[in-house]
């Protein structure tokens, strides 16, 4: 299983990841191993740790002043506590990182500060439009299963998850999807939240994991939570929902590119369909 919360680099970086010890202490990053993959992407994984600082609750036995009871108390403290991770990292082509655990998203939390630091390109995190996903995969028959159906109540008051055979509801998945996709010649089954938390289970190549989070995933994914379900502001992509510069059907130009080789495929095929009808009825042909 490759598992972890998405981010994506704001640029891809110049060189792919190199294993780091600071002064032989922590923080450090461990690189296991390369993959060349799809496009001019280094697809990596590792470790990384650090030493961070959170704030706890103590527990103190305190004395009540001028009396002779005692009482339990709670005090807030900063202390040190060492966390460690898995990853999974794409950061010379798509700028994927997948981290299994986080402290916090913003600039000096880990991991995002220490992958900063390392590709001189800061890591974004990115929310999933669960709701679009689902909708999007289910139009296009490319569901195998849906095992886990997460979706905030009618009243936004609260949520409900529903599994297995209660999960295929005809209302589509908002807050979580648990998936048998087809994919690749397979069916990658995994789950997806709101949050930006991929799971999938039936994979443990870095290589595939990043490319199905590319192809499927990233699609329906925003850096502000604001976002998601309104299709992305005007210099987002209506298609893929990454800030860049669109055209005036609102698609970036690798979206542009892609739209027209399909059109392109279709147009193709119903000629070939044309053709055979033809035949198997008698039409024209050279000759008669």
């Amino acid at each position: 299983m490759i598992a972890g919360t998405l981010f994506v680099l704001d640029d891809t970086a110049d060189e792919p990841l190199e294993t780091w010890f600071r002064n032989g202490r922590l923080p450090a990053l461990d690189v296991h191993a390369h993959q060349q993959t799809f496009g001019d992407g280094t697809v990596q994984s590792g470790e990384a740790a650090a030493s961070i600082v959170k704030e706890v609750d103590v527990p103190e036995v305190a004395t009540v002043a001028n009396k002779d009871t005692k009482s339990l108390i709670t005090e807030r403290r900063e202390q040190n506590e060492k966390m460690h991770i898995d990853w999974v990292a794409d950061v010379t082509g798509t700028g994927i990182i997948l981290a299994s655990s986080v402290e916090g998203t913003e600039f000096g939390d880990f991991p995002v500060g220490l992958f900063y630091s390392r590709t001189g390109q800061e890591p974004r995190a990115q929310y999933i439009d669960v709701e679009g996903l689902h909708t999007h995969w289910d139009d296009a028959d490319e569901l195998d299963t849906t095992w886990l159906n997460a979706a905030e109540d009618i009243d936004g008051e609260g949520s409900s998850i529903d599994y297995h055979d209660n999960a295929r509801s005809s209302e589509p998945a908002t807050i979580g999807l648990g998936f048998g996709r087809f994919w690749d010649g397979t069916v990658m089954r995994g789950v997806v939240y709101q949050s930006g938390y991929v799971a999938l289970y039936n994979c443990d190549v870095a290589s595939n994991a990043v490319q199905f989070v590319a192809e499927e995933i990233l699609p329906h994914c925003y850096e502000d939570e604001d976002e998601l379900g309104s299709g992305g502001d005007s210099d987002s992509c209506v298609r893929c929902g990454r800030d860049t510069d669109t055209n005036d059907d609102g698609h970036c130009i690798v979206c542009e590119d892609k739209l027209e080789e399909e059109a392109e495929e279709d147009d193709s095929q119903t000629t070939i369909e044309d053709l055979d009808t033809v035949t198997e009825t008698g039409g024209e042909s050279d000759g008669e």
